[in-house]
């Protein structure tokens, strides 16, 4: 038997789409944080996972740079 989640997609390069077997849930939310940002918070999780996938990306890239969400985070690995 083949896990659904474990069969690379025909394209994949095409959106993700949420499905019953593959729901855009906390895991895939904090999947995506740790391939595109920072690493995963908790509020940030929570704030991912009540948008769409797609909304999701576009509140990590398209951001106003004077708000930027990352920068609390930046700024706590100054002292790195």
């Amino acid at each position: 038997m083949v896990n659904a989640a474990m069969t690379p997609p025909e394209n994949p390069f095409a959106p993700f789409k949420p499905a019953a077997d593959s729901p855009w849930d906390k895991r895939w939310a904090s999947h995506l944080l740790r391939r595109a940002a920072m690493g995963p918070t908790a509020a940030l999780v929570q704030k991912l996972t009540a948008l769409s996938p797609a909304a999701a990306i576009d509140a990590l890239l398209d951001y106003d740079a004077a708000n930027d969400p990352f920068a609390a985070e930046l700024d706590a690995m100054a002292d790195f």
